[in-house]
């Protein structure tokens, strides 16, 4: 089966190359895509950061993620940056990207206050991993009233409560 996967793989990849030589720019975008798929985030930034200098701006957040990945600290810097800076009000899953950076110091200083703050944002937006991400935080860093339990069990409802309805849809 693997054999299958990768020549299907190295199809797609002589498929784009081909598609770039008759200057479809967007190759270097899906060849992004499908490094990134498969877990090879550095030829996953080589492809998008050409996409990008060709305005296909539509994986930034795979990009970052791409960067992420990388055991340089200036990639990592330069992912944080590049959401920070492209992010748009109201959008959501860079919102839950930049609460994780926070939260964890990837790409910056861990903050709990901005993670806290991006996190919330993206709960807004209804990006359930962020519901999950931060219920967890308030369970983890409960005060003594048990409010932030409280709040973070409600969180932790209102994922499930839309991934219940987004698998009965399906």
């Amino acid at each position: 089966m693997e054999d299958k996967k990768l020549i299907a793989k190295n199809k797609k990849i002589e498929k784009y190359l081909l598609n770039l030589q008759n200057g479809d720019k967007k190759a270097f975008l899906h060849l992004g895509n499908l490094y990134y798929e498969c877990d090879e985030f550095e030829k996953a930034i080589e492809y998008y950061e050409r996409a990008y200098s060709y305005g296909y701006v539509d994986r930034l957040e795979k990009l970052a993620i791409s960067y992420f990945h990388s055991a340089d600290d200036n990639k990592r810097n330069h992912g944080f940056n590049l959401l920070k800076n492209n992010l748009a009000d109201g959008n959501g899953y860079f919102s839950y990207l930049l609460g994780l950076c926070y939260l964890n110091g990837i790409g910056t200083e861990k903050n709990e206050k901005e993670a806290i703050k991006y996190l919330e944002i993206a709960v807004k937006n209804n990006i359930d991993d962020a519901m999950v991400s931060l219920g967890k935080y308030y369970i983890d860093n409960t005060d003594e009233d048990g409010k932030l339990i409280l709040r973070g069990i409600k969180l932790f409802k209102k994922a499930e409560k839309r991934l219940f309805h987004i698998l009965k849809k399906e």
